[in-house]
């Protein structure tokens, strides 16, 4: 079963690498990203739990499995943003030594947002969708508490 759930994981890993390829293309859209992240991190603990039911373990060792696989999978979604925006600085920083050797002028032209602030950008835009989902998650949990004593 472990297996399965790291066969997963890879293709999660490869589905967020695309989605955030292709978000990086639409500027008028940068939620779409933060919030997919979140929805995938938000259901997909409850579904290990699932899977974790299944396995003959006993109730504690099936806590400490899911906490690893939720564990393992947080790592995953910001390890390829991290990798993506790496690759994209290496790509980036190569493009931009071939522009500037071909300029005869010594003129250099600067990007107006270099990868730091787009990184930076991105993974706020990460940080405040989180936030949003645990109160919202949060949100009926604390409505449901009695305090009529």
């Amino acid at each position: 079963m472990n297996v399965l759930v790291l066969i997963a994981f890879c293709g999660l890993g490869v589905g967020v690498y695309f989605l955030v390829d292709s978000h990086q293309e639409q500027d008028n859209k940068p939620l779409i990203l933060p919030f997919t992240i979140q929805g995938i991190m938000l259901f997909l603990p409850f579904v290990l739990n699932i899977v974790s039911l299944f396995e003959k373990m006993s109730e504690q060792s099936q806590i400490y499995v899911t906490l690893a696989r939720t564990f393992l999978l947080a790592i995953t979604m910001l390890g390829v943003i991290v990798v993506y925006w790496l690759l994209q600085t290496s790509q980036d920083s190569n493009e931009s030594t071939v522009l500037q050797s071909l300029q005869n002028r010594g003129k250099i032209e600067l990007d107006p947002f270099c990868w730091e602030t787009k990184m930076g950008q991105e993974l706020y835009r990460i940080l405040v969708s989180f936030f949003l989902g645990n109160r919202a998650g949060s949100f009926p949990a604390g409505n449901n508490v009695d305090n009529s004593n």
